[in-house]
């Protein structure tokens, strides 16, 4: 039976029976399977059809939320091993644990590591950051300079009061 190309409009001859069916179902006739896909192909960007799966997925879980929560629920009572989740747990925690030990042997990533927690404890203290950061690094100075803690507690005055509370003069 002859058929004009629905999509690029040559004629050519095809079997009676699957024109009959394309006539049933309403469905346009093509020349070739090449025709065929190119008639089915949209002009969208790959942007544009991503955000169309992403509004379906969206609705079809709002949609069937309960059903997909309880198949996931039935999956998981099915093939939930305690033994295996506890291997998987430890090898994970030890695996874990590896690599911290490996990442903080690199000296760069400590140096990072310790920028990252003045800034850290810095930012608790709001508009005095700045002064409290300018206030560590003159203690570590100190200690620098002043190796021996008891010889800081002298230029401190600290044993002064450490030695009048040892003798029970500062007891009201």
């Amino acid at each position: 039976m002859l058929v004009t190309c629905a999509h690029c409009g040559k004629t050519s001859e095809k079997p009676t029976g699957d024109v009959n069916r394309a006539d049933r179902a309403g469905a346009p006739k093509y020349c070739d399977r090449v025709c065929a896909g190119l008639a089915r192909r949209n002009d969208r960007t790959a942007a544009e059809r991503k955000a169309i799966k992403a509004d379906y997925d969206r609705a079809r879980r709002e949609r069937l939320a309960d059903q997909i929560k309880a198949a996931k629920a039935a999956h998981h009572k099915r093939t939930y091993d305690p033994e295996k989740a506890k291997a998987l747990r430890l090898a994970t925690a030890a695996q874990i644990a590896a690599y911290k030990v490996a990442y903080m042997a690199d000296p760069e990533n400590r140096r990072a590591k310790h920028e990252y927690d003045i800034a850290r404890a810095a930012g608790s203290y709001g508009e005095w950051a700045d002064a409290w950061r300018l206030l560590l690094e003159l203690e570590r100075e100190i200690v620098r300079l002043v190796p021996d803690r008891y010889e800081r507690a002298k230029g401190r005055r600290g044993h002064y009061w450490m030695n009048r509370r040892q003798r029970g003069e500062l007891r009201t």
